[in-house]
């Protein structure tokens, strides 16, 4: 009885992901092809409570404030 090796005939390439610790400005660095760090530096700092984003009216837009936006301004502002 005659007994082979199989080969493999794909590639196996690793990937690693950036710790969840690390900023996107960092990460850039690191991780090539990463398209805008500057945006998802932005995105990341308001995930975590360091930066506010509001969104702005459009110009000639009448001012409209309903009370649910008003009630999150309130408890933002307190705490």
């Amino acid at each position: 009885m005659i007994r082979s090796r199989r080969r493999g005939t794909g590639v196996v390439v690793a990937q690693y992901d950036v710790p969840d610790s690390m900023s996107p400005l960092l990460a850039h660095a690191i991780v090539p092809g990463a398209k805008n760090p500057i945006t998802a530096e932005i995105v990341h700092l308001a995930v975590r409570g360091l930066l506010r984003l509001e969104e702005l009216p459009e110009p000639g837009a009448k001012k409209t404030t309903s009370s649910s936006a008003a009630a999150r301004r309130h408890r933002t502002r307190s705490a």
